[in-house]
């Protein structure tokens, strides 16, 4: 299933978003990109790709649209796109264990960063195991359903009735 959305105008031209949703084997996986003010050319005005910032710089919003939708539209972008990809156990999701692994709060990012990556030799976050689960973070893509009701929201939304210049 696919489908074009266009909630509105940025500061950069229209906002069109591509939700796919496919089916890998009787698992379904999503995947959400967008552009904001596409070119003729290929090219585009604005962001492009995982630009669900843009949802929330929407100035103008087209029929069928409000600030509402396009922040649900964010929440469901930010948490499910790409569900089949995920490095982490959803223990290690929950408690926040991510590419910024925190270890310390007053640490900066730079630091956590480079004891998460320089980690399994030296002691670091990729060579901890899920205490819950024992699942070591990164060792391989694990998948997680997106929910019917997510699936279903995201079909019942508007389509585009304009075309985007890319297609």
């Amino acid at each position: 299933m696919e489908r074009i959305l266009n909630p509105g105008r940025t500061k950069y031209g229209s906002l069109y978003i591509n939700v796919i949703i496919k089916d890998k084997g009787g698992v379904n996986v999503l995947s959400i990109t967008g552009v904001e003010g596409p070119k003729h050319n290929g090219d585009c005005v604005g962001g492009a790709g995982q630009c669900l910032d843009a949802l929330l710089d929407i100035r103008e919003f087209n029929p069928g649209w409000d600030s509402i939708m396009a922040h649900n539209l964010y929440a469901i972008w930010d948490a499910w796109h790409l569900n089949d990809m995920r490095s982490g156990c959803e223990h290690q999701r929950a408690m926040g264990w991510n590419s910024d692994w925190l270890i310390d709060p007053e640490a900066n990012r730079i630091q956590q960063n480079m004891m998460m990556w320089n980690g399994v030799e030296n002691g670091g976050l990729l060579s901890r195991p899920c205490p819950i689960c024992g699942y070591k973070f990164g060792t391989k893509w694990l998948h997680e359903e997106v929910p019917k009701w997510v699936l279903d929201w995201l079909m019942g939304l508007p389509e585009t009735t304009v075309k985007p210049a890319w297609i």
